[in-house]
Protein backbone atom coordinates (compact mmCIF):
# COMPACT_ATOMS: atom_id res chain seq x y z
CA UNK A 1 0.00 0.00 0.00
CA UNK A 2 1.12 3.43 -0.93
CA UNK A 3 2.08 6.32 1.19
CA UNK A 4 0.10 9.13 1.27
CA UNK A 5 2.72 11.30 0.72
CA UNK A 6 3.64 9.29 -2.07
CA UNK A 7 0.17 9.70 -4.14
CA UNK A 8 0.71 10.59 -7.58
CA UNK A 9 -2.62 12.37 -7.86
CA UNK A 10 -1.48 14.84 -4.32
CA UNK A 11 2.07 15.35 -5.83
CA UNK A 12 1.04 16.67 -9.23
CA UNK A 13 -1.89 18.17 -7.67
CA UNK A 14 1.06 20.20 -5.57
CA UNK A 15 3.21 20.74 -7.93
CA UNK A 16 0.77 22.12 -10.09
CA UNK A 17 -0.45 24.58 -7.56
CA UNK A 18 3.59 25.75 -7.09
CA UNK A 19 3.32 26.48 -11.09
CA UNK A 20 0.30 28.46 -10.75
CA UNK A 21 1.38 30.25 -7.81
CA UNK A 22 4.75 30.97 -9.72
CA UNK A 23 3.07 32.25 -13.24
CA UNK A 24 0.89 34.49 -11.10
CA UNK A 25 3.76 36.04 -9.81
CA UNK A 26 5.77 36.66 -12.72
CA UNK A 27 2.54 38.07 -14.16
CA UNK A 28 2.00 40.50 -11.59
CA UNK A 29 5.61 41.70 -10.89
CA UNK A 30 6.07 41.54 -15.16
CA UNK A 31 3.17 43.78 -15.71
CA UNK A 32 3.61 46.09 -12.63
CA UNK A 33 7.78 46.31 -12.07
CA UNK A 34 7.56 49.17 -9.96
CA UNK A 35 5.20 47.68 -7.60
CA UNK A 36 8.07 46.93 -5.05
CA UNK A 37 8.89 50.76 -5.35
CA UNK A 38 5.24 51.89 -4.80
CA UNK A 39 4.99 49.83 -1.47
CA UNK A 40 7.98 50.91 -0.05
CA UNK A 41 7.22 54.41 -0.67
CA UNK A 42 4.09 54.04 1.06
CA UNK A 43 5.84 52.93 4.32
CA UNK A 44 8.62 55.56 4.01
CA UNK A 45 8.16 59.26 5.80
CA UNK A 46 12.17 60.48 5.82
CA UNK A 47 12.51 56.73 7.24
CA UNK A 48 10.78 53.87 7.60
CA UNK A 49 8.83 54.26 10.44
CA UNK A 50 7.86 50.86 11.28
CA UNK A 51 12.04 49.73 11.24
CA UNK A 52 12.33 50.15 15.02
CA UNK A 53 9.18 48.66 16.55
CA UNK A 54 9.73 45.58 18.99
CA UNK A 55 8.31 42.93 16.90
CA UNK A 56 10.36 43.73 14.04
CA UNK A 57 13.43 43.87 15.91
CA UNK A 58 12.78 41.10 17.19
CA UNK A 59 11.97 38.86 14.08
CA UNK A 60 14.92 40.54 12.45
CA UNK A 61 18.04 39.32 15.31
CA UNK A 62 15.83 36.33 16.31
CA UNK A 63 15.38 34.40 13.23
CA UNK A 64 19.29 33.76 11.89
CA UNK A 65 20.11 32.39 15.50
CA UNK A 66 16.50 30.64 15.31
CA UNK A 67 17.84 28.96 12.34
CA UNK A 68 20.74 28.07 13.37
CA UNK A 69 19.97 26.32 16.36
CA UNK A 70 17.32 24.42 14.88
CA UNK A 71 19.45 23.42 12.08
CA UNK A 72 22.00 21.92 14.62
CA UNK A 73 19.06 20.29 16.88
CA UNK A 74 18.33 18.32 13.44
CA UNK A 75 21.90 17.01 13.32
CA UNK A 76 22.11 15.98 17.41
CA UNK A 77 18.69 14.42 17.06
CA UNK A 78 19.83 12.13 13.83
CA UNK A 79 22.95 11.30 15.13
CA UNK A 80 21.57 10.59 18.94
CA UNK A 81 18.39 8.66 17.48
CA UNK A 82 20.23 6.90 14.06
CA UNK A 83 18.72 3.53 15.60
CA UNK A 84 15.67 4.23 17.29
CA UNK A 85 14.06 7.05 14.96
CA UNK A 86 11.11 5.54 12.97
CA UNK A 87 11.44 5.62 9.07
CA UNK A 88 9.30 8.48 9.13
CA UNK A 89 10.38 10.49 11.39
CA UNK A 90 13.60 9.95 10.09
CA UNK A 91 12.88 11.39 6.75
CA UNK A 92 11.22 14.63 7.96
CA UNK A 93 14.23 15.03 10.04
CA UNK A 94 17.03 14.77 7.27
CA UNK A 95 14.86 16.89 4.41
CA UNK A 96 14.33 19.31 6.87
CA UNK A 97 18.03 19.77 6.99
CA UNK A 98 18.75 19.36 3.82
CA UNK A 99 16.32 22.71 2.95
CA UNK A 100 17.88 24.82 6.08
CA UNK A 101 21.73 23.91 4.92
CA UNK A 102 21.25 23.38 0.88
CA UNK A 103 18.30 25.75 0.09
CA UNK A 104 18.19 28.57 2.80
CA UNK A 105 21.96 28.63 3.63
CA UNK A 106 23.53 27.89 0.14
CA UNK A 107 21.20 28.86 -2.46
CA UNK A 108 19.44 31.75 -1.06
CA UNK A 109 22.22 33.35 0.42
CA UNK A 110 24.95 32.22 -2.29
CA UNK A 111 24.43 32.19 -5.72
CA UNK A 112 20.59 33.59 -5.81
CA UNK A 113 20.88 37.05 -3.90
CA UNK A 114 24.64 37.33 -5.67
CA UNK A 115 23.52 36.60 -9.48
CA UNK A 116 20.49 39.49 -9.20
CA UNK A 117 22.31 41.51 -6.93
CA UNK A 118 19.56 44.14 -6.35
CA UNK A 119 19.41 46.59 -3.62
CA UNK A 120 17.89 46.90 -0.73
CA UNK A 121 15.14 49.59 -0.47
CA UNK A 122 17.61 51.59 1.98
CA UNK A 123 20.04 51.89 -0.64
CA UNK A 124 17.87 53.77 -2.89
CA UNK A 125 17.96 57.12 -4.41
CA UNK A 126 14.34 57.15 -3.44
CA UNK A 127 15.16 56.62 0.45
CA UNK A 128 18.28 58.22 1.02
CA UNK A 129 20.58 55.82 -0.20
CA UNK A 130 23.20 56.02 -3.51
CA UNK A 131 21.86 52.80 -5.77
CA UNK A 132 19.10 52.88 -8.57
CA UNK A 133 15.75 50.90 -8.38
CA UNK A 134 16.58 47.32 -10.06
CA UNK A 135 12.94 45.69 -10.26
CA UNK A 136 12.62 41.87 -9.35
CA UNK A 137 12.20 40.30 -13.21
CA UNK A 138 15.80 42.02 -14.00
CA UNK A 139 18.75 39.94 -12.39
CA UNK A 140 21.85 42.50 -12.50
CA UNK A 141 24.31 40.31 -12.23
CA UNK A 142 27.37 39.88 -10.06
CA UNK A 143 28.68 43.40 -8.65
CA UNK A 144 31.77 42.31 -6.24
CA UNK A 145 31.24 46.17 -5.13
CA UNK A 146 28.04 45.70 -3.10
CA UNK A 147 28.12 44.20 0.47
CA UNK A 148 24.16 43.60 0.54
CA UNK A 149 21.72 42.10 -1.36
CA UNK A 150 18.32 42.47 -1.68
CA UNK A 151 16.43 39.10 -3.65
CA UNK A 152 15.31 36.84 -2.35
CA UNK A 153 14.98 37.60 1.35
CA UNK A 154 16.87 35.02 3.31
CA UNK A 155 15.32 35.75 6.62
CA UNK A 156 11.83 35.03 4.80
CA UNK A 157 13.11 31.92 3.80
CA UNK A 158 13.73 30.24 6.86
CA UNK A 159 10.21 30.98 7.64
CA UNK A 160 9.26 29.36 4.58
CA UNK A 161 11.04 26.56 5.41
CA UNK A 162 8.41 24.57 7.88
CA UNK A 163 7.31 23.44 4.58
CA UNK A 164 9.75 20.80 4.53
CA UNK A 165 8.19 18.59 7.19
CA UNK A 166 4.60 18.85 4.91
CA UNK A 167 6.92 17.11 2.42
CA UNK A 168 6.56 13.29 3.65
CA UNK A 169 3.38 14.02 6.12
CA UNK A 170 0.02 12.82 5.34
CA UNK A 171 -2.86 15.85 3.99
CA UNK A 172 -4.00 16.61 7.18
CA UNK A 173 -0.71 17.29 8.58
CA UNK A 174 0.43 18.54 5.53
CA UNK A 175 -1.53 21.32 4.91
CA UNK A 176 -1.16 22.25 8.75
CA UNK A 177 2.52 22.82 7.95
CA UNK A 178 1.87 24.33 4.91
CA UNK A 179 -0.23 27.51 6.18
CA UNK A 180 2.38 27.43 9.67
CA UNK A 181 5.36 27.99 7.06
CA UNK A 182 3.03 30.34 5.00
CA UNK A 183 2.35 32.18 7.71
CA UNK A 184 5.55 32.46 9.64
CA UNK A 185 7.57 33.35 6.36
CA UNK A 186 5.25 36.51 5.09
CA UNK A 187 4.97 37.30 9.29
CA UNK A 188 8.94 37.70 9.13
CA UNK A 189 8.92 39.18 5.30
CA UNK A 190 6.37 41.88 6.95
CA UNK A 191 9.24 42.67 9.56
CA UNK A 192 11.82 42.89 7.10
CA UNK A 193 9.49 44.96 4.35
CA UNK A 194 9.00 47.86 7.34
CA UNK A 195 12.86 47.60 7.97
CA UNK A 196 13.66 48.64 4.46
CA UNK A 197 15.44 45.89 4.01
CA UNK A 198 13.54 44.12 1.53
CA UNK A 199 11.02 44.19 -1.03
CA UNK A 200 7.49 42.71 -1.43
CA UNK A 201 8.83 40.25 -4.20
CA UNK A 202 11.86 39.33 -2.19
CA UNK A 203 9.71 37.50 0.11
CA UNK A 204 7.21 36.19 -2.22
CA UNK A 205 9.86 34.68 -4.16
CA UNK A 206 11.94 33.36 -1.54
CA UNK A 207 8.76 31.72 -0.67
CA UNK A 208 8.59 30.06 -4.01
CA UNK A 209 12.19 29.02 -4.23
CA UNK A 210 11.62 27.25 -0.97
CA UNK A 211 8.54 25.79 -2.00
CA UNK A 212 10.19 24.60 -5.50
CA UNK A 213 13.36 23.22 -4.00
CA UNK A 214 11.27 21.19 -1.26
CA UNK A 215 9.17 19.81 -4.29
CA UNK A 216 12.31 18.93 -6.10
CA UNK A 217 14.16 17.37 -2.81
CA UNK A 218 11.23 15.15 -2.76
CA UNK A 219 10.94 13.84 -6.34
CA UNK A 220 14.89 12.90 -5.74
CA UNK A 221 14.25 11.25 -2.75
CA UNK A 222 11.30 8.99 -4.72
CA UNK A 223 13.37 8.50 -7.74
CA UNK A 224 15.80 6.64 -5.20
CA UNK A 225 18.85 8.60 -5.08
CA UNK A 226 18.20 9.76 -1.68
CA UNK A 227 15.52 6.96 -0.36
CA UNK A 228 18.46 3.50 -0.36
CA UNK A 229 20.20 6.16 2.09
CA UNK A 230 18.19 5.52 5.39
CA UNK A 231 18.77 4.54 8.64
CA UNK A 232 18.77 0.88 9.66
CA UNK A 233 16.57 -0.08 12.23
CA UNK A 234 17.40 -1.81 15.55
CA UNK A 235 16.72 -5.09 14.11
CA UNK A 236 18.67 -4.57 11.01
CA UNK A 237 21.28 -3.45 13.55
CA UNK A 238 21.27 -6.69 15.40
CA UNK A 239 21.45 -8.57 12.29
CA UNK A 240 24.29 -7.09 10.83
CA UNK A 241 26.07 -7.34 14.26
CA UNK A 242 25.53 -11.11 14.77
CA UNK A 243 26.69 -11.14 10.67
CA UNK A 244 29.98 -9.55 12.02
CA UNK A 245 30.34 -11.75 15.43
CA UNK A 246 30.17 -15.07 12.91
Amino acid sequence: MKHVWNSPRARHREMRAFALCLALCLALFAAWPTLDLSLSRALYAGQFVHAEKAWVRALYEGVPWLTRGLALFLVLRLLAGRWRLSRPHWRRLWVSLLVLVLVVGALVHGPVKQFWSRPRPVQLLEFGGSEAYSPPLAPAGLNPERKRYSFVSGHAASGFALLAPALFAAPARRRWWGRAALGLGLLIGLGRIFQGGHFLSDVLFAGLLVWGSALVIRQLWLLGGLRRVRAPGPRAWIQSLKKKAV
